[in-house]
């Protein structure tokens, strides 16, 4: 059912967002490769693991950062009241 409503949703059902094309026609793959492994990185706040999923907890919440960096550890850095910003090596990616 699912991979029916992807088909449908890429090669079918035009988007007024894209001039009424359909996303598949547009769709091109990154041809940039991934490195091997990532820098070894010393967090300066606190770590944590991606598991399986693509996701992390952080004060009780979960968050995703994605599966390709499952296994891998984000550094968490508050920057706020509120917030934190998450980092994969030297390089913030988001805030949570």
């Amino acid at each position: 059912m699912y991979r029916e409503f992807v088909d449908v949703y890429n090669w079918e059902r035009p988007h007024e967002a894209l001039e009424m094309r359909v996303p598949g026609a547009l769709y091109v793959r990154s041809f940039k490769e991934r490195p091997a492994a990532l820098p070894i990185h010393t967090p300066l706040g606190e770590a944590r693991r991606v598991d399986v999923t693509g996701y992390f907890s952080y004060h009780g919440r979960r968050h995703r950062a994605g599966r390709g960096l499952a296994g891998h550890a984000v550094d968490i850095r508050p920057s706020g009241v509120h917030f934190a910003s998450v980092l994969i090596g030297p390089i913030e990616r988001f805030q949570v």
